[in-house]
């Protein structure tokens, strides 16, 4: 049957006779065998245990109702963990009545449709558990069959990611001053001289620039010398790489905007509160249309309105990459539309200092003017966030060098009107305030070029300048990329491990790895509340987290024990 005559048909005949597609409710429905009776939905409410067709965006869903609320349901598939919040009345078009197994019709009022429904419902967290470990077994036998990753894999831990993406260059001395001279050049409109980028190795700082998502402003002052002296720039099949490398991000951004307009023009017909984060402001603030890339929009929003925005992305045909676990859900849909929907901005395994300060965070938005739902920070609120997201990064991998040019930009536009008394409080108070202080130091000096001064001479000088922890500091930073990498998570957490702050033992790298693949209760919290409510369904994780890393993160894994055992 056509999916878009459901409506039609329940309306005129008040009944509809289909088959399913999809595996959301076995045992009870095979796709393709079985046929399911669907009936228009009764006056009044739904029942606890009844399976209803309802929409989700443009979809048609038959799930099972575990719980009924006040104002909506909570749903679950038969065959699914994630129960589904936020289903209302007005959403369900029909309930099911009978199934049709092999030619015999068994109703809902069936003694054993009725003990399936108790057994497989009452029983919800067993039946979970027993899902989560078949999911596990299941992805080990994609690897071994060579069919790749299953779609819980498709996106993986940033450290990962970035691990995938380290540019394969050596990462020297002068590698990272030109890195930054560039960066100084694209922030204050100057044409590079000619000379020096003849003895840059331009290939390198290409793959260096995709690894901290800054090309484009990398390639800008590039095409300024290009247009002045085409000489400069002879490799022309590499040069037509930076070009498209810059076009492309220019492009990105400018899908992400539009995408964005109009998700903010539903969240305000629906009354939804939000606002726009981090990049999303930031890329404002740079010289020129595409200088600071994006990655993806982050928005924080009003989460009780979680599913609805759900639906709306799924309606507009995002996958749902994550939803429910942490602090955001992730969606995504080709060509390269990536969105952050945050219900919170830090969680206590990040840091109990920032979750806390973050609790209540409407106390600390302004309204903004012209629209009726939109919010945003004050000036020193947003720096001090900026500076707590920097530092998240720090502390559990890395951050890179756009984290300079960032505080840079930032501060070059509000330093002089910002409360620093307000602001030094707020660092002092969430424990960044040597890293805000050596960020800000660093960001101007390496930056900040006086007009008589050229970039080259100016960023070869505030190396001179540097002490050597600064440049040890100015090299992380390099070496880090836009996410951090395994060997610099695995490095801070031994050294917050090791308690006497001397070199770290056999011990202490026994402990951390014993930690990473059995997490305490902060980080099933943050991370699986499933688990958190129901600790005793914990081991069955563990089983879970032990099969999906021997079959499908084996890489990942070798690759951080790799990096503890060299961590000195």
């Amino acid at each position: 049957m056509n999916k878009s005559s459901y409506e039609q048909e329940l309306a005129t005949h008040g009944k509809v006779i289909s088959t399913n597609v999809g595996d959301s409710m076995l045992p009870l429905l095979r796709q393709g065998k079985d046929l399911m009776v669907i009936e228009k939905r009764p006056e009044g409410r739904c029942r606890k245990y009844d399976a209803v067709l309802y929409k989700r965006g443009e979809k048609y869903i038959l799930h099972r109702i575990l719980k009924v609320r006040k104002d909506d349901y909570v749903i679950c598939g038969d065959h699914r963990i994630w129960r589904e919040y936020g289903v209302t009345d007005d959403r369900i078009i029909g309930v099911l009545t009978a199934v049709v197994r092999d030619g015999k019709e068994i109703p809902v009022t069936d003694k054993r449709y009725r003990f399936y429904v108790h057994l497989w419902c009452d029983f919800y967290h067993v039946r979970a558990a027993i899902l989560y470990i078949k999911r596990a077994f299941r992805h080990a036998g994609r690897k071994l069959r060579g069919k790749g990753k299953s779609a819980d894999d498709a996106t993986p831990a940033p450290t990962a990611a970035a691990e995938a993406s380290r540019p394969k260059v050596r990462l020297t001395q002068r590698l990272g001053l030109d890195f930054v001279t560039l960066a100084a050049c694209a922030l204050h409109g100057r044409v590079p001289d000619g000379e020096r980028v003849r003895q840059m190795d331009l290939r390198s700082l290409y793959a260096l620039g995709g690894y901290h998502s800054m090309s484009a402003m990398l390639c800008m002052p590039l095409e300024a010398l290009y247009k002045a002296n085409p000489e400069a720039l002879t490799d022309t099949a590499l040069w037509a790489k930076w070009r498209a490398g810059k076009d492309r991000a220019i492009r990105k951004g400018m899908l992400l905007d539009a995408e964005r307009k109009s998700l903010f023009s539903f969240m305000e017909k629906e009354g939804i509160w939000y606002m726009p984060l981090k990049g999303v402001i930031l890329k404002e603030l740079y010289p020129k249309v595409g200088m600071r890339q994006m990655s993806d929009n982050d928005i924080l929003f009003d989460v009780t309105y979680q599913s609805r925005v759900r639906d709306y992305f799924v309606g507009r045909g995002y996958t749902v990459e994550m939803y429910g676990k942490g602090r955001h859900d992730e969606y995504h849909k080709p060509p390269v539309y990536n969105f952050e929907m945050h219900h919170r901005l830090f969680r206590e395994g990040n840091d109990r200092r920032w979750a806390a300060y973050y609790a209540d965070i409407k106390e600390r938005l302004l309204k903004d003017e012209g629209n009726g739902y939109g919010y945003h920070f004050s000036n020193e609120e947003y720096y001090v966030y900026l500076i707590a997201h920097m530092y998240k990064h720090f502390k559990e991998g890395g951050t890179g060098v756009r984290s300079l040019t960032d505080v840079y930009v930032y501060l070059k536009k509000y330093r002089d009107t910002l409360d620093w008394t307000a602001v030094d409080a707020s660092m002092n108070a969430l424990g960044m305030s040597e890293f805000e202080a050596q960020m800000r130091a660093m960001a101007f000096a390496l930056l900040d070029v006086p007009s008589d001064v050229s970039p080259e001479e100016h960023v070869t000088a505030a190396w001179e300048a540097m002490s050597d922890a600064d440049r040890g500091f100015f090299t992380d930073l390099v070496r880090a990329g836009t996410y951090g990498t395994t060997d610099g998570k695995a490095q801070k957490k031994l050294g917050e491990l090791q308690a006497d702050g001397g070199p770290i033992t056999g011990a202490t790298k026994r402990r951390y790895l014993l930690r990473r693949m059995f997490p305490g209760l902060d980080w099933f919290k943050d991370n699986k509340p499933y688990f958190y409510r129901h600790r005793w369904a914990i081991p069955f994780f563990w089983v879970y987290r032990l099969v999906k890393g021997l079959f499908c993160s084996l890489s990942v894994w070798q690759a951080e024990v790799k990096s503890v055992k060299k961590t000195k």
